[in-house]
């Protein structure tokens, strides 16, 4: 699918999500477009492609891993999973309902692994299970926010997906620490040059391939 099959696509379903989840959510994208912002609609990724995320990040423990747009919270949730010791999982929404939706799927998707914990037979398992849900609610948080308002310096890891913007170079490395690394899907970040790219399952259809990018935030402003 190419850019302006992809934008298409993006526009015809923000229009679907107004109906769904009432016009609030379409007038928060309204606004930020009008205002020449960086922004993008919630469209759920596959679970495939968030885990080809994830594997790109080379996620490490003790880290923070901050998603910008984090929708229904489905990377946030999968990060502190796959990386029991990643210190911090962060979503940041702006739309308010997709906060909501996303703080209870945590709680859910604790509550299922505290079941697992439980069902399991061997005492190995349900004790690396224990350990994982304990601190899944401590570690995945959620912030109700615009992420240039959030301080982020503390992010090691970044994941985000964005319509293409002139100016999101530049609000990430306002935001975040120089050699942060970066992951986006579908869409380039034009002004850096990505340190990897590797193809995985496409976005919105059912052919093809999308790409996975990862960045380092140059260490000067502009590069």
């Amino acid at each position: 699918m190419d850019t302006k099959d992809v934008h298409g696509t993006v526009r015809g379903f923000t229009k679907l999500q107004a109906l769904f989840r009432g016009n609030k959510c379409r007038r928060v994208h309204v606004e930020r477009a009008r205002n020449n912002l960086p922004w993008s609609p919630f469209v759920p990724a596959k679970l495939e492609a968030v885990r080809a995320m994830l594997e790109v990040a080379e996620l490490q423990p003790e880290e923070t891993l901050v998603d910008i747009g984090s929708g229904d919270g489905r990377v946030v949730i999968e990060a502190a999973l796959k990386c029991p010791e990643l210190k911090k999982a962060r979503g940041i929404e702006l739309d308010e309902a997709l906060v909501k939706l996303s703080r209870r799927r945590i709680i859910e998707r604790a509550l299922q692994e505290e079941q697992e914990r439980i069902d399991s037979p061997e005492e190995d398992c349900r004790l690396e299970k224990r350990d994982t849900v304990t601190t899944l609610r401590e570690r995945v948080e959620i912030i109700h926010a615009d992420f240039m308002e959030v301080d982020m310096r503390d992010a090691d890891v970044v994941v985000l997906f964005f319509l293409p913007h002139e100016d999101i170079a530049r609000s990430l490395q306002q935001k975040l620490r120089p050699d942060t690394r970066v992951v986006t899907y579908v869409f380039q970040i034009a002004q850096w040059k990505p340190e990897k790219v590797i193809p995985t399952v496409p976005f919105m259809t059912e052919k093809g391939s999308s790409s996975i990018n990862l960045y380092r935030v140059p260490s000067v402003l502009g590069h």
